[in-house]
């Protein structure tokens, strides 16, 4: 397949876990990301998850994320970037740069020896939260902030190098995020996380959170899950009313997408595949200036990461 004129940079993908239960590799991928869809773009990038399954404990979970890291890795023939100076030099090669990450870091299990695990493994981004209380602590759907393994599990991680991830948090635990982060001058990234102000849904970004995400040095992922974009019918208008908000709160340099590919049931229409981001890509040059879009499909996630890592 002939490459289009496309650079993109996807802050958040799950299809790595989606391709092990399915016994896939990216050749033959039946996801919605595939080797055919990476190729189609001029440059590519992708912060690839492993999720941890919500019927699977969490020492499975563990044992899962080991055995999907190894295989992804071997059926691929690929490697994950663990630094700037690696994203680099795989933009220079012509390859994709898989940036590895972890959503729902209940996977430690209570051990904290397995943040340096998960880090010596390639995690360079953590997703504390997903649902519901865990022995991180509370997501979105509660009240309830970090418990103390959880604070000590993200400041184990900060003092690494990593990066949180305050996707899915509780806003309880999104401050106690933000205030970890503070103490070590990291950032902190939204991978995939649309506007409250634009659709009140409680997985959604308040304005003051998306503020401090920007003033950290990190960087904003907008969401293609249906479910937070709007009540209904999400298209890519509706996926532009957050584009549109977020580029007058946090300014054009710190939105980028996180489109959360083979990690939510549905898509906007139009959207059918990762593919379908080169026309995604040309709507978004229409609406905005040329320069903007490009910043949104790749050129910001791509800096912040060379920079951060």
């Amino acid at each position: 397949m002939n490459k289009l004129k496309t650079r993109y940079f996807d802050l958040h993908c799950d299809t790595l876990t989606e391709l092990f239960d399915r016994g896939e590799s990216l050749h033959d991928s039946s996801c919605l990301v595939s080797e055919m869809s990476i190729s189609s773009f001029e440059k590519y990038g992708q912060i690839t998850a492993v999720f941890s399954k919500v019927e699977c404990g969490d020492e499975e979970c563990f044992e899962r994320f080991l055995l999907c890291t190894e295989e992804f890795k071997k059926k691929n023939n690929a490697e994950f970037c663990r630094s700037g100076a690696e994203i680099m030099q795989k933009t220079k090669d012509g390859l994709p740069s898989f940036v590895l990450s972890v959503e729902d870091a209940r996977l430690l299990a209570g051990d904290i020896s397995r943040v340096k695990r998960i880090y010596d493994a390639g995690v360079r981004i953590m997703t504390p939260l997903w649902k519901g209380v865990s022995c991180i602590g509370g997501a979105f759907d509660t009240k309830e902030g970090l418990t103390d393994f959880g604070r000590e599990a993200v400041y184990t991680f900060l003092s690494l190098g990593g990066i949180p991830d305050i996707s899915h948090a509780s806003r309880r635990s999104a401050k106690e995020i933000f205030d970890a982060a503070k103490n070590f001058s990291r950032p902190v990234i939204a991978s995939h996380s649309n506007s409250y102000s634009v659709y009140p849904h409680e997985r959604n970004l308040t304005d003051e959170e998306a503020l401090k995400v920007e003033k950290s040095g990190g960087i904003v992922g907008i969401s293609f899950a249906p479910q937070h974009l709007s009540a209904k019918d999400a298209d890519f208008s509706k996926i532009f009313s957050h584009t549109d908000f977020y580029i007058n709160l946090i300014g054009e340099d710190a939105l980028a997408l996180g489109c959360d590919f083979d990690g939510t049931d549905a898509t906007p229409a139009g959207i059918s595949s990762q593919y379908d981001i080169n026309f995604f890509a040309e709507a978004l040059r229409q609406r905005y200036k040329s320069r903007v879009a490009e910043k949104i499909l790749y050129e910001n996630a791509y800096n912040f990461l060379r920079a951060a890592l």
